[in-house]
């Protein structure tokens, strides 16, 4: 897609805010959002002294009394799409079918009434529900709804907040307020892509919308993203992009992502980008180490858990998207994996120095909110190793704070669910001391069988102890897919038998873990007499769930309702 038509019209037409197919999902409760046309704003800008970084770091003032609630760790904003528009209703995308915490960032309370609507299936609609606690925490079905209302008070003054957007006509200069959506998903790419209103897009932990809830200074009044110019070109000018090719030596951009409350699957990266003129394909990547942040907010780099790999081709477009999928090399060949994220990452983009192309640039987000986490964009130098040596915050980057906000580099991650069931199952095992197979007993029924509700067929699985060894020799376990018809139905059935305890042991215990990139399930399989074994249990909103299988579909109970694998209720 040519910029032109890019910047002023391609996403002129409306879309599903809840970009879903309604008849796969528990029920929706979110409103419909327009698509912005996208616009870039280009503005010069100078890099910072090591003195003016300083004066930038001084702790404002806190306000009297301000309402406001943090992203949840390890959720994300649903960004622009691939045809180029922004949402005007920003969009927090969370994982379904697992505990979600809303953290109060209030200022000046000692009070707070936190009110969201939650599907009744007792009574088949919406309830609103009501928490006077500091912070929140519930799971919910895959769905999508408003985003929490928080009103905080203290002495005797009062705020409410609820995640917005203020789309900012560049025209006009005109105003408009949007409210803020929730989406509950395990795969939040495939939800996106369904239905008659499908657009492709994908997540950033920092906000891309059309509007902004708050901006610096050096950006107010600017549409949802801007780029940088000012920086040394190679002809040395001052012509040269600093979130792109420049003259300076910054020839990286670093991603900050917080450790996530609940592990996800990372299964590529995907970064905006425009450029002038192109003279020929250059290859480019993205690196995803471990990370963690010292107390000045700067990254430490630790292992390196992944890299993605791409092409900015010959023939691409001016403006749009190159995909990285994460891949892996193993006698000279290349493939794409998908990494299991369990802890603080940084993904560092770079290559884009050496394109074959004049003007190759990202643009940033101008919300410049912090979301609890600190900074999530940074300035890199990288070196001939590819290794980032440099990495300066872009709230203290140039001589006007950008505050805390983000390169356009974004992530396509999924939240495979994977449950026990639960009629019969505790996750915990004790077979006799003569071994044989697993069974249980429920009521005059008998089970030979563990079962999991799952997402992923076992092929998908790896199977080891929690510390990653091979699972003993004493415990044997057959893993295997219920199909209908030749079709995965969600169920796994995994077949457990142990030899007999020696005379001389007195116990002995293996805890498994079954496990696929962002999700697992531990199993504790003892035998004889052993101390200190721990519980392995778990809820869906506090209600025990059990899988049935219908007409060859897995459907799980909860309750006296039943619900098929994307969450919809089955009457």
């Amino acid at each position: 897609m040519k910029k032109g038509l890019l910047l002023l019209a391609a996403a002129a037409v409306a879309v599903s805010a809840s970009a879903q197919n309604k008849n796969q999902v528990a029920t929706s409760k979110a409103a419909d959002s327009g698509v912005a046309p996208f616009e870039c704003t280009v503005v010069k800008a100078e890099m910072a002294t090591d003195a003016q970084r300083a004066a930038m770091k001084k702790v404002a003032p806190k306000a009297a009394v301000k309402a406001w609630y943090n992203r949840p760790a390890g959720s994300f904003y649903r960004s622009l799409t691939v045809t180029g528009g922004a949402f005007y209703n920003p969009v927090l995308v969370l994982p379904c079918w697992r505990d979600v915490t809303f953290t109060n960032a209030s200022t000046g309370a000692d009070a707070y009434v936190w009110k969201y609507d939650k599907y009744d299936t007792s009574v088949k609609d919406w309830v609103e529900q009501t928490s006077t606690n500091v912070d929140i925490t519930d799971n919910f079905l895959n769905c999508s709804m408003y985003a929490p209302t928080l009103t905080a008070t203290g002495g005797g003054a009062t705020s409410s907040y609820q995640l917005f957007s203020t789309y900012i006509n560049q025209k006009t200069h005109e105003t408009k307020d949007y409210q803020g959506l929730t989406y509950y998903y395990d795969d939040p790419r495939a939800e996106f892509m369904s239905g008659e209103n499908a657009v492709d897009c994908y997540l950033s932990p920092k906000y891309f919308c059309a509007g902004t809830r708050e901006q610096p200074d050096m950006l107010k009044g600017r549409g949802g993203v801007i780029t940088l110019t000012g920086a040394k070109d190679a002809d040395g000018g001052k012509d040269g992009y600093w979130f792109g090719q420049n003259a300076q030596g910054w020839n990286g951009m670093a991603l900050y992502v917080e450790k996530p409350a609940s592990p996800y699957a990372l299964r590529g990266i995907h970064v905006l980008y425009m450029y002038d003129q192109i003279t020929g394909a250059t290859p480019l990547e993205a690196k995803v180490y471990a990370v963690e942040k010292d107390d000045k907010d700067n990254l430490i780099f630790g292992d390196l858990i992944a890299t993605a790999k791409g092409t900015l081709a010959a023939d691409a477009e001016d403006c749009g998207f190159i995909d990285l999928p994460l891949v892996e090399e193993e006698d000279g060949l290349q493939y794409e994996v998908v990494a299991n994220i369990d802890r603080p990452i940084a993904v560092v983009f770079s290559g884009y120095e050496k394109a074959n192309t004049k003007g190759f640039r990202m643009v940033i987000s101008t919300d410049c909110v912090n979301e609890g986490y600190g900074q999530h964009g940074y300035m890199c130098k990288i070196d001939a190793e590819g290794y980032p040596t440099q990495c300066v915050g872009l709230d203290q980057f140039f001589t006007s704070s950008l505050g805390y906000t983000a390169p356009s580099i974004f992530l396509d991650v999924e939240w495979p669910i994977m449950i026990w069931n639960y009629t019969f199952e505790d996750g915990k095992y004790n077979f006799p001391k003569t071994g044989g197979a697993w069974q249980r007993t429920v009521g005059t029924t008998k089970f030979d069988a563990i079962s999991v509700y799952s997402t992923k067929s076992s092929e998908e699985w790896t199977v080891t102890t929690v510390d990653g060894q091979d699972v003993p020799e004493w415990l044997t376990l057959q893993v295997a897919d219920v199909q209908e018809a030749g079709e995965f139905t969600g169920e796994v059935q995994i077949k457990a038998t142990a030899a007999a305890l020696p005379a001389d042991v007195e116990g002995r215990e293996a805890k498994v873990k079954f496990a696929v990139p962002g999700a697992e399930l531990v199993y504790d399989f003892t035998q004889g007499t052993v101390s200190g074994i721990n519980d392995v249990t778990t809820t869906i909103g506090g209600v025990k769930a059990h899988k049935v299988v219908e007409n060859g579909q897995v459907l799980v109970v909860v309750g006296d309702k039943k619900y098929n694998m994307m969450g919809a209720e089955v009457k």
